[in-house]
């Protein structure tokens, strides 16, 4: 039958075995832990870099773009005094057409007098008279020019105010984008979780520690009781 002390002493031991196995057992999983957390802030830590450099990659790309849209704004201008140019000189073709006409027909008319119930410039008067009438549909035309190449500096206009535009908008995303703050905060803002989860590993690894050496304190005083208890044992003669 199993004393009472033998019972006691089994229960120890087992207990103390219990303790250094789970001991044992969480500082392994603290210890892995601690390096799966270690390996993801890495990762954070390099997604946070990556992203750093592309926004500075695309601030440079955006003040280009919008520099070349500027540009592509201003040369308009040119385009705008090219345009109203020929539009003056268009009108002013026509001017002088129909001043070309009006004195053709003055020309025709004059040619149309009769002598002695004759027209001896009946010929004159009627090549003139055509020349009178196609020189007015060519003035008719270049009047209808003039007003279509104003019509297309006025476009070009259009398309100079829209272009600037779209240029500011461009400078002031890129302008936003360099002096926000959010992305140099990010690599900041993992600094409290990471503390958490060092910590709670931290904490871990000290209960499984504990448990270990009072999974060793019980079995090493078995050890010493029993060897005192065998000591203290007479020696049979």
């Amino acid at each position: 039958m199993t004393s009472p002390g033998n019972a006691r002493s089994s229960l120890r031991r087992w207990l103390g075995l219990g303790l250094v196995l789970y001991g044992v057992t969480g500082i392994v999983l603290a210890v892995a832990g601690a390096s799966l957390v270690s390996a993801s802030f890495r990762g954070v830590d390099r997604l946070v870099d990556t992203i750093v450099a592309q926004r500075t990659t695309i601030v440079l790309t955006l003040d280009t773009a919008a520099g070349f849209i500027g540009n592509a704004a201003t040369g308009t201008e040119s385009v705008d005094a090219v345009i109203a140019d020929a539009a003056a000189a268009a009108r002013d073709a026509a001017t002088m057409t129909r001043s070309l006409a009006a004195a053709a027909d003055e020309v025709a008319q004059a040619a149309s007098l009769q002598i002695f119930g004759q027209q001896p410039f009946a010929d004159v008067a009627t090549g003139f008279t055509r020349v009178s009438a196609d020189t007015q549909v060519l003035a008719a035309d270049l009047e209808r020019a003039a007003d279509t190449i104003a019509g297309t500096g006025a476009a070009t206009s259009g398309l100079r105010g829209d272009l600037q535009s779209l240029a500011d908008q461009v400078r002031r995303f890129s302008r936003n984008l360099a002096d926000t703050v959010a992305l140099d905060d990010v690599e900041g803002a993992f600094d409290a979780p990471r503390l958490v989860l060092y910590g709670l590993l931290g904490w871990l690894a000290i209960q499984a520690a504990a448990a270990v050496i009072g999974g060793l304190v019980l079995l090493l005083t078995r050890g010493r009781q029993k060897a005192a208890a065998f000591g203290g044992t007479p020696n049979p003669s």
